[in-house]
Formats: structure tokens, sequence, C-alpha cells
């Protein structure tokens, strides 16, 4: 019913025992991998999960909008378009950058890959979610997805 997002296949995917966890990085020991996994482990276990559910913000028309207000949810859409049947998701980097410093310093050299790691997961996973979420209801972002 809704055709939001077309498929992408640019990168190599990286898929774990438990799932897929984002864009392969070669890095020593699989520190962005397992901390991507622990990352989102946690994110999981706070709230009963609510911190991972996106959440629809009608106020949000553009990313200047984004950036002068806060604080906001850790994934939330915008830039709905009902015509053309478009969103946007987006995952707050402050926010996984704050969170993951519970797991990993800031200082530690594959911090900024880590975090990288980590909002392309999300991203895709929301984006994956909200998708299937609006076919399944027929509802647009905006009904399924407000708080």
């Amino acid at each position: 019913m809704f055709g939001f997002f077309q498929k992408k296949t640019s990168r190599e995917l990286h898929v774990c025992k438990s799932g897929y966890f984002g864009p392969k990085q070669e890095t020593r020991n699989g520190l962005v991998e397992t901390m991507t996994q622990a990352f989102i482990t946690l994110a999981a276990e706070v709230d009963d999960g609510k911190l991972l559910k996106p959440v629809y913000i009608s106020w949000i028309k553009t990313e200047k909008d984004a950036e002068t207000n806060s604080p906001l949810p850790l994934i939330y859409l915008w830039n709905e378009d009902p015509q053309a049947g478009t969103f946007t998701v987006t995952v707050n980097g402050r926010q996984v950058a704050s969170l993951l410093e519970t797991l990993l310093p800031r200082e530690h050299a594959e911090f900024v890959a880590t975090r990288d790691n980590i909002m392309t997961v999300l991203a895709k996973s929301s984006t994956a979610a909200v998708v299937a979420a609006c076919e399944r209801t027929g509802l647009l972002p905006s009904l399924g997805f407000s708080l």
C-alpha cells in the first residue's frame, strides 16, 4: 500500500548470530559489533523497550527545527508527506552518544565508529518496522506513532 522506501544495496551487511548489526566494520576483535549489540540490548531493557520506539513529531518540518528544539526521543519520525507516501526517520545522535558512554568511553578510538554503526542499525531497523506497521495497519506514521 505504501511505497515509502527503496532498498539500497550499496554496502556489505554484517549478520551476527542474533541478527543484523549494520554495515560490516573491520575492527580489532569486533568491538564495534559487540558494542552495538550491547547498546541495543541495554536500550531494549530501558523502560520496557520504549526507548527504541519511534515517535512521530508533528512540529518538525526541517532539519533546523530538529536541531533547535530539544530534548527529542532517541528515534523520531517527521516530514510526513501523505501524498507522496514518504516520511523521515531520524536517530538522535546526541542521545546515542550519551547512552553509549555508559558502555564505552568517549575517548576510545572506536567510539565514533560504534556510535555511527548504532545509528545505522537503529535507522534501518526503525524504518523497516515503521513501514511494515504502516502497511499492516494502513495508517500513516503520524497516526500510528504519535504520542
